[in-house]
């Protein structure tokens, strides 16, 4: 019969009828996993450690070696990370990198579900919508007027702006594809 070792010490419960050496294997396999999710944490692959800290927890005894400590960490990591994606998100904002802000903006959000980002996206969304209405009415304007250099990087600049949803977004197709002849 596995004698039991404390939870301290990387122990498991014993399961009925086990043999030392199947729960000392049982042991070192929970071990590895734990070792591997620390060392993600190490290489700040925060999310990654939670989840995989996370799944340990839930079959471990109360009290395994650092695991509490751990995850914690790993949450902590996260949240730090999602600041960062918020600085970042608004630092492209300002930029006028709409793409990259919505990005970051998302990513901070799936790394700390707390964040309230729905305001800077819809932000964002209306800028877009703002900007491509502007470039779209630029590129019909310097379209008719011949100018077709500028009419192309006016509407191709509309066409990366607005929902295909946008009457603008056809008006601007038809006229590239006009140009394209």
């Amino acid at each position: 019969m596995a004698e039991k070792r404390p939870p301290a010490e990387g122990g498991l419960e014993p399961l009925p009828k086990e043999t030392q050496k199947d729960y000392q294997k049982r042991m070192d396999a929970m071990r590895a996993r734990y070792d591997n999710a620390v060392s993600m944490l190490q290489k700040r692959a925060y999310v990654q450690a939670a989840r995989e800290l996370d799944q340990i927890r839930k079959v471990v005894p109360s009290g395994y070696l650092e695991l509490a400590q751990r995850l914690d960490a790993a949450r902590s990591g996260m949240r730090e990370d999602a600041r960062r994606s918020v600085d970042a998100a608004r630092a492209a904002e300002d930029r006028g990198d709409f793409d990259d802000a919505t990005e970051a903006y998302r990513r901070a959000r799936d790394l700390d579900p707390s964040l309230k980002v729905d305001e800077p996206l819809q932000r964002i969304a209306d800028q877009k919508l703002l900007l491509g209405a502007k470039k779209c009415a630029e590129g019909k304007m310097e379209f008719s007027y011949g100018n077709n250099a500028a009419a192309v990087a006016a509407l191709q600049e509309a066409i990366k702006l607005l929902p295909q949803s946008d009457p603008c977004y056809a008006t601007a197709q038809e006229i590239l594809k006009k140009l394209r002849k």
